[in-house]
């Protein structure tokens, strides 16, 4: 099982990331430089425990060939609620 975010879902926690003042977010001026697509379930890459007692998880988001990734802090307890989805590995 793969988890991925949405459009929505990045701009929404990230959001949250900024006004908690998180290590890692994007800042909302840079978010027509991200080119995200509506239709499009970015994956999550590496994950990382941080904050204090692991309350965060410092998440690698994949946004497809030629646009690299992005990291993004999220709460533990919103990371656990992210959608996934089963991949074929054949």
């Amino acid at each position: 099982m793969v988890k991925y975010l949405t459009k929505d879902l990045i701009l929404k926690l990230n959001e949250k990331a900024v006004r908690l003042n998180k290590n890692r977010s994007i800042h909302p001026n840079h978010y027509s430089d991200l080119n995200l697509k509506e239709d499009i379930k970015y994956p999550v890459g590496m994950t990382l425990p941080t904050g204090h007692m692991d309350r965060e998880m410092r998440t690698q988001i994949y946004l497809g060939e030629g646009n690299g990734s992005i990291w993004l802090d999220i709460e533990m307890k919103d990371f656990t609620k992210l959608p996934s989805q089963e991949i074929d590995n054949e």
